[in-house]
């Protein structure tokens, strides 16, 4: 019970819906596990189970006309994602894959939002809410992308990222695909990761990098 007060004090969006319902939408998931690179759902998969992530880093993907399927945002302990889909009952819109070397999530169905949304009616009010959460990182993501310098902009989706990840935590992300969520060369994105560092705004490690 207190890991489960804890996950909920962390979530962006479990701590502003009301505390039974957070608890009940836990105790109705089921733990999954997930490896590095292992997808959760895929772009255009049918409405499906919504997920809270326990630990590890969850990539979600976006596609690119040019690039294809690429990573958009990274999402830590205590989002909740894969709502929109069951609220649209349309195909997914983004995909989602583990990033970090192990990730432990709770799997919610269809089938178990009903049960909760008899007992509890604010729930589809709840799931809006976040629904609204998530798209506002969609709206984020393209604020970003309108930055023109390359070290602000790549500065700027470092933090946004950081936002959701556990504080002070490593974002597993290489230069190559920092690079492709910012719109801009491996070279750019290598001196103004370089930039960054020598500010002080920055670490830089193998495949990961920590927003200071």
């Amino acid at each position: 019970m207190d890991n489960r007060n804890k996950l909920i004090d962390q979530s962006n969006w479990l701590s502003r819906i009301p505390r039974d319902l957070a608890e009940a939408l836990l105790s109705q998931g089921r733990l999954t596990k997930k490896k590095a690179g292992e997808g959760i759902y895929q772009i255009g998969d049918p409405p499906g189970d919504m997920f809270c992530i326990i630990s590890g880093v969850v990539a979600i993907q976006t596609e690119d006309s040019e690039t294809g399927v690429i990573i958009g945002h990274l999402l830590g302990r205590g989002c909740c994602f894969g709502e929109n889909a069951i609220l649209s009952g349309m195909p997914r819109q983004i995909g989602a894959v583990a990033k970090s070397g192990e990730c432990h999530l709770l799997s919610i169905s269809i089938g178990a939002l009903e049960s909760i949304g008899a007992e509890f009616p604010q729930l589809w009010r709840a799931l809006a809410g976040l629904c609204a959460m998530n798209a506002n990182i969609a709206v984020q993501t393209a604020r970003d992308l309108m930055i023109r310098e390359p070290e602000l902009r790549c500065e700027a989706v470092l933090k946004r990222v950081s936002v959701w990840l556990e504080p002070n935590a490593q974002i597993p992300l290489s230069q190559e695909e920092l690079a492709v969520m910012c719109a801009l060369s491996r070279g750019s994105v290598s001196r103004a990761l370089k930039a960054l560092q020598d500010s002080g705004r920055v670490s830089v490690g193998y495949g990961k990098i920590w927003v200071l």
